[in-house]
């Protein structure tokens, strides 16, 4: 939610407790920003930001749970996941922003609003870090792409490595030509006339 993860693994290299660390700061701004819907009386004016707030939880324990099996633990790091869990920071921006116009209302709570204010500057800095580098690896995606299309284009002509490691799929390059043979004979995807 922070950070994307090959930033945390590939770009900041982050140690596991490192990121582990990251982690736990966006679990803190979630407890904060539920805490603060009720303390504030948040959920009684709106219940939108306790909607996100519940619906971003409930998918990083979705995913967790349903990619536990693959063993390994930064799979639910994967960019895919982000806008799942993008809601969540949705809840606790406005969460954040409706508790602010509170705290002036009642001139008190300035340990929240620094919390509050450390939070979002941790969400906006680290998802305008992510975007940055994703954008700048676009051009390489572009042309990384063009490639895999031209190969799966002579499928039938590649080794089981070559094949594999074009496609990134390591689980057997049968399974690979058998899907692309069904893209073939249905004309879909790169295949399609």
């Amino acid at each position: 939610m922070i950070l994307g993860g090959e930033v945390i693994l590939d770009k900041l290299h982050l140690t596991g407790t490192q990121a582990s660390l990251v982690g736990l700061a966006a679990a803190a701004a979630y407890l904060l920003a539920l805490w603060l819907n009720f303390a504030c009386g948040i959920w009684e004016r709106t219940v939108f930001p306790l909607l996100c707030l519940a619906a971003g939880g409930m998918n990083h324990v979705l995913i967790l749970i349903s990619r536990w099996i693959f063993g390994d633990e930064n799979y639910g790091m994967s960019s895919r996941y982000a806008l799942q869990f993008q809601v969540g920071i949705i809840g606790i921006l406005l969460t954040f922003a409706l508790a602010s116009k509170y705290w002036e209302q009642r001139r008190r709570r300035t340990l929240l609003r620094v919390l509050a204010a450390a939070f979002t500057v941790m969400f906006l800095a680290g998802n305008l870090y992510t975007t940055w580098t994703e954008l700048d690896k676009a051009k390489y995606r572009k042309e990384r792409g063009y490639e895999q299309v031209e190969a799966v284009l002579h499928y039938k002509e590649l080794g089981d490595e070559e094949l594999s490691s074009i496609i990134e799929y390591t689980r057997g390059a049968d399974k690979i030509r058998s899907a692309l043979q069904i893209l073939e004979e249905n004309n879909l995807n790169v295949f399609r006339h």
